[in-house]
């Protein structure tokens, strides 16, 4: 395995947050995790070295998580930014994905999905 990576994990659903934390945990990497619009914010400020960020799109309120993405890459600018989806925020999807260069990870996904897309 190659270099420890810091990943950011901001997801609503608390048992799929603690999933993806402890596989990316599982993989030698450390995760950091948060699952309140308000946390999220505070987790990716307090990290802007992290190496990755991943988003539920669908995280709250309308919006939110593209606001949280644009947040992520405005504080963190080297990092990957992988959004997750399930598809019904597909409106403002792409535009996002374009305007900060994020990859894409559409739930439901496998375990060997999940690591094709953030490459952990």
């Amino acid at each position: 395995m190659g270099t420890k990576k810091t990943v950011v994990v901001i997801e609503s659903d608390f048992r799929m947050l603690n999933m993806l934390k402890g596989l990316i945990e599982r993989r030698g990497h450390k995760a950091i995790g948060a699952s309140t619009p308000a946390d999220a914010l505070s987790v990716i400020s307090n990290n802007p070295k992290a190496d990755m960020v991943m988003i539920y799109i669908g995280l709250h309120e309308d919006d939110c998580g593209f606001t949280t993405a644009k947040h992520a890459r405005n504080v963190s600018p080297n990092s990957t930014i992988v959004l997750i989806t399930a598809g019904s925020e597909a409106k403002n999807l792409f535009e996002t994905q374009k305007d900060i260069g994020a990859k894409i990870l559409e739930k439901p996904f496998n375990f060997e999905r999940l690591f094709e897309v953030t490459g952990l």
